[in-house]
């Protein structure tokens, strides 16, 4: 019961990636990897190739990216300093002018959806590698489950009003979402939002763990605070836009010098043509293969299914790009002439015959996303907004994201 995962561009082995990579996966069994998306008492197996270590390296680190902060010489004064990803997470949910000691409750005083998202970024943003095994990831996911569809169903509870600060709203939180589940598991026929008994295994779990360890993140978020007022809108924006683009440059680059150099098409390109073949291969008849691809990895996939002599055969149900470029790419040509099409009446590309379903999402706030119904028959766009600058790199932290997309993916089309 195959599901196969091809990350994006700038990813490199190891660290704080690593763990991020567990989680999703452990978010992934939550939300997908189970009835009624997937067959009852199928076990899914998780493929997640990695291809970054092919990708483009830069000779000198990286050393020409201007980076706001750097202690440089200044042709007049300058008084930013560069935004961590846990602080431009806080800064995303927090409305300008709230309480920056308390920024869960700020953000939940405007959705409390925000706030679990908020919270579970930046538990996933501070996750160490070494301690995030499958286990505790599982119980992240767990508890996070519970807590968004909690917030999805009570976006504005009347316990928050009196709530003062953010150590109060967490012990709140923590006991409404408690007593939310159990009220939700005694209702028949009730499996939450996300499918599933929402409080099946919570004392193998250890969820109480988990809770202690949003407090701690509750905790680094106040210490570290928001202070906009010594940060320039244009510095944030250039420090988590900009790494990201030269990086998305470097590997796309890398990706297309390789392609059609020889009849394999490049590294790259082969060894996700054979992670998809054997993932095809280990299916039994009646199961579904689904493949997530992020950013170039949406690239990639879209070009190995439809081009690399490898994947021949292969036949995804469901493919879900994720601030992917393909749409882009194929009005740029990338992918290969197309004689005729659009042509005056623009007419789109057929859906390749190798992808039964293909849902596409892309944010706004994502620079490196974008649509592709107009530009290929049959697949669905889908637009989901992060609220987050660093959108590129945010859609698989947050609990929310893989709610909504359990509920799309439960939709016929």
């Amino acid at each position: 019961m195959p599901l196969v995962f091809v990350h994006g561009v700038a990813n490199r082995f190891g660290g704080k990636l690593a763990a991020q990579s567990t989680a999703r996966d452990a978010y992934a069994r939550r939300f997908l990897l189970r009835p009624p998306l997937w067959p009852e008492g199928a076990e899914p197996t998780i493929h997640n190739p990695y291809w970054g270590g092919l990708g483009a390296r830069l000779a000198w680190g990286g050393a020409s990216i201007p980076r706001p902060g750097e202690a440089l010489e200044e042709l007049g004064a300058d008084e930013s300093a560069r935004t961590a990803p846990l602080t431009a997470a806080v800064a995303a949910f927090v409305p300008a002018g709230s309480d920056e000691d308390n920024p869960l409750l700020a953000a939940a005083r405007v959705q409390l959806a925000d706030a679990v998202d908020l919270l579970c970024t930046a538990a996933a943003l501070e996750a160490d590698a070494d301690a995030l095994d499958e286990v505790s990831a599982a119980a992240i996911a767990e508890t996070s489950a519970t807590a968004i569809a909690y917030a999805l169903r009570h976006p504005r509870p009347e316990w928050l009003e009196s709530t003062a600060d953010d150590t109060q709203f967490l012990t709140r939180l923590q006991r409404a979402v408690i007593q939310d589940a159990a009220e939700q598991r005694a209702i028949p026929g009730s499996h939450g939002s996300a499918g599933g008994d929402i409080t099946a295994g919570w004392e193998q779990l250890g969820v109480d763990k988990v809770w202690g360890g949003f407090r701690e993140i509750g905790s680094r978020m106040r210490r570290r605070g928001v202070n906009r007022a010594v940060e320039r809108p244009a510095d944030r924006l250039r420090s988590a836009v900009v790494p990201r683009m030269t990086e998305f440059l470097g590997d796309v680059l890398v990706y297309l010098g390789q392609r059609g150099r020889t009849e394999s098409d490049g590294t790259i390109a082969t060894a996700i043509a054979g992670v998809l073949a054997d993932a095809w291969a280990q299916r039994r008849d009646d199961d579904p293969l689904m493949v997530i691809a992020h950013s170039m990895g949406g690239n990639i996939v879209h070009d190995v299914l439809t081009h690399h002599p490898d994947a021949r055969g292969v036949v995804v149900d469901t493919l879900v790009t994720v601030g992917s470029q393909v749409g882009f790419f194929e009005e740029l040509g990338l992918f290969g002439p197309h004689p005729g099409i659009p042509g005056p009446a623009a007419v789109r590309l057929p859906q390749p015959r190798s992808v039964r379903r293909w849902i596409n999402v892309f944010d706004y706030n994502d620079l490196l996303s974008f649509r592709l119904a107009p530009i290929i028959d049959g697949v669905e766009d889908c637009a989901y907004r992060t609220g987050q600058v660093r959108a590129h790199s945010a859609y698989f932290l947050q609990p929310q994201f893989y709610a909504h997309l359990a509920d799309r993916l439960g939709r016929q089309r």
